[in-house]
């Protein structure tokens, strides 16, 4: 059915239009979950010896598509020291040191006693000593060297609270 002006009008040209947005939507949607947990060149070393990556923003921010709690968790003790050359905040499991790439939201103050991890709102993540769980990568995903660093991605769990949901990068 065509108006006055020439146009159409009607359900038709209405499911049309409904069917494109809802076809962009889910293309963000599963292109925000397909997200791949190799960092490559995308993780920054700071002059303080801290490795982090920016995770992704998800939708609108909100992160979209975070992976699901698996039982392959990575877990170890919070080592730090400012003397080192290379990374100087690890994790410190069963078998050595295992080398981890932190969220670049969270801030890591050296002092006296090691160093304190802070998140983005300002809440005390660990320090050292504390027990900390990377509960979503796998740990077939990469070494955990120094040359093959986990990265700190999806869900991280320490004194007892769940800090995440933090999206690999694009």
């Amino acid at each position: 059915m065509k108006s006055a002006g020439g146009d159409e009008r009607g359900p038709g040209r209405r499911g049309r239009c409904l069917r494109a947005v809802l076809a962009c939507v889910l293309a963000v949607v599963v292109g925000a979950c397909g997200g791949s947990a190799s960092l490559g060149p995308a993780w920054v070393r700071h002059p303080n010896g801290v490795r982090t990556f920016t995770p992704a923003g998800g939708i609108f921010g909100i992160p979209v598509g975070c992976p699901a709690i698996t039982n392959d968790q990575i877990r170890g003790t919070l080592a730090s020291s400012a003397d080192r050359s290379a990374d100087t905040v690890w994790l410190q499991g069963a078998d050595g040191a295992i080398h981890v790439v932190w969220p670049d939201r969270w801030s890591f103050v050296f002092g006296d006693s090691g160093v304190t991890i802070t998140s983005e709102s300002g809440a005390v993540v660990a320090t050292d000593g504390d027990e900390i769980v990377l509960r979503s990568p796998n740990p077939s995903d990469a070494a955990g060297t120094e040359a093959d660093p986990y990265v700190g991605w999806g869900y991280i769990q320490a004194r007892g609270v769940e800090f995440g949901c933090y999206l690999p990068p694009d």
